[in-house]
């Protein structure tokens, strides 16, 4: 045969597999990405309006330009860290921090919510690809799109994204200074890291059967740290809980929590019956560590749906968990889809901020880089 192909009958076939077995999960990725940008586009804004819009746009936005100028400022109580909201999170430094060593300017520095979202997305395709292959990384890469947990970290000036990935590599990293360095990392970008670390590493337990103590230590110096403050009568706490009067209680907490996940609540109880399922006696404090962590969260944030992805480990613990599974495979991927056909709020308090596809305008007024006053 004249134009017969130089390459063996199945090469591009054999190559194909090749490159899906490699990076199948980035693919994965990739896919999810696009998807969450036309579905859930403009999802890294917030609707201004109440005390949701009061918060974002004077407080909130002017307060962390303040930090990243001077990253003392907040716990030094500076002038917009006076204010009741701040003081309850002016430990989240790291952020600020690396801005200022950096030099960026206020709107590359705002735009690193939106990187910590993608960075999330990617390490839970990649530790999903880890554990159970490539399905497993395409159902828990849709998943998270699809949930709070992916919608939360992309909130304006909220660097929920980057805490999220530390609790992915500190739950999955098979090298425990990476996971140690996460647990240490984690605390100075949100609290919530500490509450829900014991639930993270639950996980690791789950897959490396070893006792994560050189893991928990990490947190010992922030621990340290607030504890200190706290006796030396630091009122960061106290505000917090003071906070609480503003939400719904226990009732938020569940719409919150429930509407965060929605259907991915199948991939949470698919991850926690892979982790109870092999968690002996000894490791009984781990797990009432793990519940006692989950609920002081519930307890105290009030931003209710930004909470809730705290447990995404266990989200792509059950999504590698199911997707090895062929009967359950299509469950999975069920989840998937009404995750995202379904509307969500993003909910703070008793304020609720409807988040719109691509296709429909945004109501009302938005939060966004590009619409706020000049930074200077």
């Amino acid at each position: 045969m004249i134009f017969a192909s130089p390459f063996p009958a199945g090469l591009w076939a054999s190559r194909g597999e090749d490159v899906m077995r490699r990076f199948g999960w980035l693919v994965a990725a990739v896919v999810a990405a696009l998807a969450a940008l036309i579905r859930w586009c403009p999802s890294t804004q917030v609707r201004a309006h109440d005390v949701v819009g009061e918060l974002t746009a004077i407080l909130r936005v002017s307060g962390m330009v303040d930090q990243l100028r001077d990253p003392w400022v907040g716990l030094a109580n500076g002038r917009r860290f006076s204010s009741y909201f701040f003081v309850a999170t002016r430990w989240r430094i790291l952020p600020p921090f690396i801005g200022h060593a950096l030099h960026l300017t206020p709107k590359a520095y705002l735009s690193l919510p939106r990187a910590g979202a993608w960075c999330v997305l990617l390490l839970g395709a990649w530790y999903a690809h880890r554990m159970g292959g490539n399905r497993a990384a395409w159902v828990a890469a849709l998943g998270l799109v699809g949930s709070a947990a992916w919608l939360s970290s992309v909130e304006m000036v909220q660097f929920d994204g980057w805490y999220l990935a530390l609790l992915l590599v500190a739950a999955f990293s098979p090298r425990t200074v990476a996971a140690w360095a996460a647990a240490a990392l984690g605390p100075w970008i949100d609290e919530r890291f500490v509450l829900f670390l014991p639930a993270a590493l639950l996980v690791r337990l789950a897959w490396s059967r070893r006792l994560p103590w050189r893991e928990l230590s990490g947190v010992g110096f922030y621990a340290l740290a607030r504890i200190t403050a706290l006796l030396l009568g630091e009122a960061g706490l106290s505000r917090q809980l003071g906070l609480t009067v503003l939400g719904w209680g226990a009732g938020g907490c569940a719409v919150g929590w429930g509407l965060g996940w929605r259907f991915g609540w199948v991939l949470l109880l698919a991850g926690a019956w892979k982790v109870f399922g092999s968690v002996r006696p000894p490791q009984r404090w781990l797990s009432i560590g793990a519940a006692a962590g989950i609920a002081a969260a519930a307890a105290l944030a009030i931003d209710y749906t930004r909470t809730a992805p705290g447990l995404l480990p266990l989200a792509v613990l059950g999504a590698a968990h199911l997707s090895s599974r062929t009967r359950w495979m299509a469950v999975a991927v069920a989840v998937v889809l009404l995750n995202f056909a379904l509307p969500y709020w993003h909910i703070y308090g008793k304020e609720f901020a409807p988040v719109r596809s691509v296709f429909s305008a945004p109501p009302g007024t938005w939060v966004m880089p590009f619409t706020m006053p000049p930074l200077s």
